[in-house]
């Protein structure tokens, strides 16, 4: 898996220790900023480490085509989606077209409901985990981004900032679509894990993207 062409060699350094990797995808309907796709990798360690958040008002076919990006890149073990109508249509059109898109039998639909305000499974645990050190964040892709980062695709803010500010923000913050994907992606580490993720092993940094820093 790591040896697949054009993958950038810390990826395929984080593969050959043991890195697992998954997405949260956040699809949005009309009316909201768009769709967020949150990739990240469950450590040889057992640290959650995000590595790239995607934010774009994609169609499905060009949300496809993001999804086939990030598959070529980290090859992910489970892509979690809310399983409501509009991602279940997004699903059923993925399925139909699954030849190109190598990826759809690894999307998993995830129930929100209840389980979202749970202090221990939803989003109030992902603030624990932060707090334990169960995350470590590559601080470096954004640190020169400034207060007013314009590096989005529609001139707004990229998708790291974008998700800092959100998360920061939560609750009291006009949209949560990246702080959605990355619960999503969270609980698609659950299922990697098949279990809650070792909480004393994991130590917070903050971390670097070079894999000598984990």
């Amino acid at each position: 898996m790591g040896e697949l062409p054009g993958r950038p060699e810390w990826i395929v350094d984080a593969l050959n220790k043991g890195w697992r990797f998954c997405c949260g995808v956040d699809l949005s309907g009309t009316g909201r900023k768009g769709n967020v796709i949150f990739c990240g990798a469950v450590s040889a360690s057992g640290s959650r480490v995000p590595v790239e958040v995607r934010c774009g008002k994609w169609s499905s076919p060009e949300l496809a085509r993001q999804l086939d990006a990030i598959d070529a890149l980290y090859g992910p073990e489970i892509i979690l989606v809310e399983n409501n109508g509009y991602q279940r249509a997004f699903q059923d059109w993925a399925a139909a077209d699954g030849e190109r898109h190598a990826w759809w039998g690894r999307v998993k639909g995830f129930v929100t409901g209840r389980n979202k305000a749970n202090a221990t499974l939803g989003l109030p645990g992902l603030e624990v985990e932060f707090e334990n050190g169960v995350w470590r964040v590559p601080r470096r892709e954004f640190a020169d981004h400034g207060g007013f980062c314009d590096r989005g695709p529609d001139g707004g803010p990229c998708g790291w900032c974008r998700w800092v500010e959100e998360m920061e923000s939560y609750p009291h913050v006009g949209s949560d679509d990246t702080v959605m994907a990355c619960w999503f992606f969270r609980e698609a580490c659950r299922l990697l894990s098949g279990s809650n993720v070792n909480f004393r092993r994991a130590r917070m940094r903050e971390g670097e993207r070079e894999m000598g820093s984990f």
